[in-house]
């Protein structure tokens, strides 16, 4: 599908368009990053996107916005935490919701997390979304929604973990 549209935005094209194809691309990513998380339990770095929109000679199709990269993981935020909502009754699902739980926090306030590092220029770097919201526009309100979705992981593991040990 995105191949198909590479001739229309080859050369100064693409950032005539960009902001046209910017939301598809950025659902793209989030859906990129949740299979990536389901197979690796880790975050799609940016080169592993920018490969993945690659054609078969291994050339990019288009240049990937840094913004539409963070945009789409801050979507995939919302994803984690349904996955980690509708699996943590199973003893399997409450560690995994623990490692969502530490993603999203990470996404959302820069926390220490190893697996939450990415490539820019390369320099390795602490994905804090945080910060960069005066700077990417939308940003300031899909993190509130990471917000929300922080808060529902954590509501979520606080109820399980007081129904477990019984106190009421």
């Amino acid at each position: 599908m995105l191949s198909d549209i590479t001739h229309e935005l080859g050369g100064c094209q693409f950032w005539r368009y960009a902001h046209n194809i910017s939301s598809g691309l950025q659902e793209y990513i989030e859906a990129f990053s949740f299979v990536n998380y389901i197979e690796s339990g880790g975050l799609v770095s940016y080169e592993q996107v920018q490969t993945n929109l690659c054609d078969g000679n291994g050339q990019p199709l288009f240049p990937l916005p840094s913004s539409d990269y963070v945009l789409g993981l801050c979507d995939l935020t919302g994803e984690l935490m349904r996955f980690a909502i509708s699996s943590i009754s199973k003893p399997v699902g409450r560690m995994k919701a623990s490692q969502i739980s530490l993603i999203v926090r990470g996404c959302k306030a820069g926390r220490a997390c190893s697996v939450l590092t990415y490539q820019v220029k390369s320099s390795k770097s602490l994905l804090d979304f945080e910060t960069l919201t005066p700077y990417i526009y939308e940003l300031h309100k899909k993190q509130a929604v990471t917000g929300q979705s922080l808060r529902k992981i954590e509501e979520g593991r606080l109820v399980l973990h007081t129904n477990l040990v019984g106190v009421f």
